[in-house]
């Protein structure tokens, strides 16, 4: 018991001492030198903003289902290239949740989207519809609404509060690895009795 305490006393006053001295080391110059040598991390990926109707097919439902569903997402495609309303279509034919918003799914980080919906429109241009895209919930019609480029993030536009908390507990936990590293090497370890 007396051992217990002492360890958990010594832990507190020495991981107090360390989160201490974490807080002093990360000031602004330490988080400027860390942005730059990490500017990877404070990129923005590359977004797009999409509205989709999806006409869904049962994936036991046969290709009976599958084959009349893509004739459904067909006819919307064809009727959205030919000029009519992709959100009052989007309202009237699509089985999604985002049906009554006019199949508006906002902005999307490249990477969060279904890889075939991705594919589809890499290389479209805001404004244009896809033919039908498979997926496992059945046809998605799509209309690319707008792209943003990747961004790198400056500095003074990161959130320095945040910034700071993380770096203090990055540098905390790397104090504390290395108090308990040496304590490891500086004992003492004697076998009294050999294991078999």
């Amino acid at each position: 018991l007396k051992k217990d305490i002492v360890v958990t006393r010594i832990s507190k006053v020495r991981g107090e001492e360390l989160r201490k001295k974490a807080v002093e080391t990360v000031n602004e110059p330490f988080m400027k030198d860390y942005y730059q040598k990490n500017t990877g991390k404070f990129k923005e990926p590359e977004q797009i903003h999409l509205r989709s109707i999806l006409v869904k097919a049962d994936p036991s439902g046969g290709q009976r289902v599958w084959n009349e569903a893509m004739k459904k997402a067909e006819e919307i495609s064809k009727l959205a290239k030919g000029g009519k309303d992709f959100a009052k279509l989007a309202e009237e034919r699509s089985e999604d949740p985002n049906a009554k918003k006019g199949g508006d799914m906002g902005w999307a980080h490249k990477g969060s989207l279904f890889p075939e919906i991705e594919e589809a429109v890499a290389n479209m241009k805001t404004g244009e519809v896809t033919e039908p895209i498979m997926t496992i919930y059945g046809y998605h019609v799509v209309k690319v609404e707008g792209k943003k480029a990747s961004v790198q993030k400056k500095y003074e536009e990161l959130n320095k509060e945040k910034l700071e908390k993380e770096l203090e507990d990055k540098e905390y936990k790397k104090l504390w690895d290395g108090w308990i590293k040496d304590m490891r090497n500086a004992a003492k370890i004697e076998y009294l009795q050999k294991l078999s």
